[in-house]
């Protein structure tokens, strides 16, 4: 199925300035997003909050047994192995989900391990309380590092098409989440096979009349499983199930595929799946691996 809507990618300051080394210049995703096409529409988060940490601050403490009650009790933080209060960083925070919500920012490119896009220079971890904000905020999560992978580019590129398709629809009885699941069940089961499969049996014994909350639920749900991220191992093994599949019931073969068992490192790997993705756009079929499909002209 093609994806046509304008997706809105919020890109952290530190993974904008990331975007100036030579591969992302290359690479077909991220050059999609930053070269402001008809499909992404790029939006920069610069920090909001400098001064209280940028002098001696040498780290902040971010862990999870931290972060609820950094966010619940007065914004604790601890700089320097001592103990101070703050509520600028949670209010710093708190002003860029609030322009998430106010653009409907669904997809966010943030720069892991030590990003300073919250509060300046002092604040190294400040982008994990940032990461998890947006994940409570149910946004679509990117590592810009994730990136430089051609797999792991492909794999983002197709489970956000998918992710934010389905969010797009509007889902308001049992017809349509099988209309859903039918498009991103074969993702589903790649990145998590237990948990699809266990939600597919779910699925089938669904009541015939769904409450709101019912179906919020369910469309969650869908939204959660596609933000897993799969891999070499598994993307290999359902290409070739998928493409398997069609090769046998309707008889065509692509040019290029490889067996298998071949070895072929990430790139061949991508160009691979690449062209199943258009082969099977041109010949009027779902690709399994890649169901939400983008026109190449859009790429």
């Amino acid at each position: 199925m093609e994806y046509e809507n304008k997706i809105k990618i919020g890109v952290s300051h530190s993974a904008y300035r990331y975007n100036r080394s030579d591969f992302l210049k290359k690479s077909g995703f991220i050059t999609d997003i930053f070269r402001e096409n008809e499909l992404f529409s790029l939006h920069v988060f610069y920090p909001v909050m400098k001064r209280e940490f940028s002098k001696s601050p040498r780290l902040i403490r971010s862990e999870s047994s931290i972060y609820p009650k950094f966010w619940i009790n007065n914004a604790e933080v601890y700089l320097n192995g001592k103990g101070i209060k703050s509520t600028k960083i949670k209010n710093s925070i708190d002003v860029m989900i609030k322009r998430v919500r106010k653009e409907n920012i669904r997809v966010f490119v943030y720069m892991a391990n030590g990003e300073r896009c919250v509060a300046g220079n002092g604040l190294k971890k400040s982008s994990e309380l940032l990461k998890r904000k947006l994940l409570e905020e149910g946004v679509f999560l990117i590592s810009v590092q994730d990136l430089k992978n051609p797999i792991k580019l492909w794999d983002i590129r197709r489970r956000m098409l998918a992710f934010v398709w389905v969010d797009d629809f509007e889902i308001t009885n049992k017809k349509n989440i099988y209309e859903v699941w039918h498009q991103i069940k074969f993702i589903c089961q790649e990145v998590d096979e237990i948990r699809a499969r266990n939600f597919g049996k779910e699925l089938a014994n669904l009541p015939e009349i769904l409450t709101v909350e019912e179906i919020t639920d369910i469309k969650d749900s869908f939204l959660d499983i596609l933000k897993t991220t799969s891999s070499n191992k598994k993307i290999l093994q359902w290409m070739w199930k998928n493409y398997s599949f069609f090769r046998k019931k309707y008889g065509f073969v692509v040019d290029g595929i490889e067996d298998p068992l071949t070895p072929r490192n990430p790139i061949i790997l991508a160009k691979e799946l690449s062209r199943l993705e258009m082969e099977f756009y041109n010949k009027g079929f779902s690709f399994g691996s890649s169901p939400i499909f983008v026109k190449e002209n859009e790429r």
